[in-house]
């Protein structure tokens, strides 16, 4: 991910981390083969949603290029109003 978008998200982390549904967005990054099976495992059994948004999101940053456009398509796709709260 470019230092662009990791900047956009730090600047968005409490909103993400407060509406951000990690579980709903995880089926577009699998698609995008931005997660393995291995990652969506890690973040699906993690005891505590806190755990689960912060393992999400650092995993993200360190996916490659494509991880960023696609977090923005999903989340347009499945929780629009997020995207329009969010400030890019």
């Amino acid at each position: 991910m470019e230092q662009v978008h990791r900047d956009i998200i730090r600047k968005n982390l409490v909103l993400l981390s407060r509406e951000l549904d990690v579980v709903l967005i995880l089926p577009y990054l699998y698609k995008e083969r931005i997660f393995s099976d291995f990652h969506i495992e890690k973040i699906i059994y993690q005891d505590v949603q806190a755990q689960q948004f912060w393992y999400f999101i650092t995993t993200l940053q360190r996916s490659g290029p494509k991880a960023y456009p696609v977090l923005i398509d999903a989340i347009a796709e499945v929780q629009k109003h997020l995207l329009e709260l969010m400030d890019i």
